[in-house]
């Protein structure tokens, strides 16, 4: 399961976060793009979304205080479970095909 962090740009506020499997190479590549590709998709107008990754898990469990408090965030924050990743695109009103967001969101 990856899990992402959506963060309100004027005040830096977490305000929810996403949980998805990926499911096939198709997946993984469209993750890859969104977050890590040259044009960075992962900004909207008013959020910035941000992927965690398994080692924030491991590290809170070795005690690490950035790793506990990243937990704490996402614990405080609605947990919404999607279905797989492009479930996760028309959430947050990304176009995947045009890779641009609704004008709406």
């Amino acid at each position: 399961m990856k899990t992402i962090t959506e963060v309100y740009m004027s005040g830096g506020k977490h305000t929810r976060h996403f949980l998805f499997p990926l499911k096939d190479y198709r997946h993984i590549i469209s993750y890859n793009a969104f977050f890590f590709g040259k044009n960075r998709y992962n900004r909207s107008r008013d959020f910035l979304y941000l992927p965690f990754n398994d080692e924030v898990y491991q590290l809170a469990q070795l005690g690490n205080p950035y790793a506990i408090d990243t937990l704490k965030i996402l614990s405080s924050n609605p947990e919404i479970q999607c279905v797989d990743l492009y479930d996760f695109y028309s959430m947050i009103g990304f176009n995947r095909k045009t890779k641009k967001y609704h004008e709406t969101i």
